[in-house]
Order: C-alpha cells, then structure tokens, then sequence
C-alpha cells in the first residue's frame, strides 16, 4: 500500500518558497494597515483643515503597498533565478503531457 502521495509541482521547493514569500507580505500589509488604523487617531494635528492622520493613512500605506510590491516583485525574480535550472519547467510540461 503506497501512502507517499503524487509528487506535485505544488509541493516543489520552489512553489514552498513562493507561499513563505507571499503569506511574509500580506502579514507586512496587514499589520502596517492595522499599526495606521490604530496608532493615527493619537496625532491631533490637521494640514490643510484636514487631519493629519487622514494623510498619514493615505500617503504611507499607499507607499507601504507599492513597496511591498517591489518587494515580492525583487524577491520573486531572485527566486526564478535560483530556480532557473529546469525542475519546475520540466515538471509542469510533463503534466501538461499527460
């Protein structure tokens, strides 16, 4: 009775490596929403008439998630090339094959 399941690609160092990648930034971009949500109501100070939190929130998480997404981008290119070898490649054609 064989109980190893089939090797898929899924399981593969490679797609291992990308989930850590991904869940390391979507646990970045909640927490920096929730640290802007709950820390800015302690800054009273207003620009322009509006409060100065409204702008933090806007300003820092829209660069938070641009970095974020170079991040993932930087990191993932890094990955494809230690990757590059074929492994991954040639597993997903011969499924495709079958």
């Amino acid at each position: 009775m064989n109980t190893k399941p089939d090797q898929s690609p899924l399981y593969s160092p490679y797609w291992n490596a990308v989930k850590q990648l991904t869940w390391k930034v979507l646990v970045f971009w909640v927490v920096s929403i929730l640290a802007a949500v709950l820390l800015s109501p302690m800054i009273k100070l207003q620009v322009f008439g509006i409060p100065l939190a409204y702008w933090l929130i806007s300003g820092v998480l829209l660069l938070g998630f641009l970095g974020a997404v170079a991040y993932f981008a930087w990191q993932m290119d890094r990955l494809e090339r230690q990757h590059q070898d074929g492994g991954v490649q040639s597993t997903l054609s011969d499924q495709k094959s079958k």
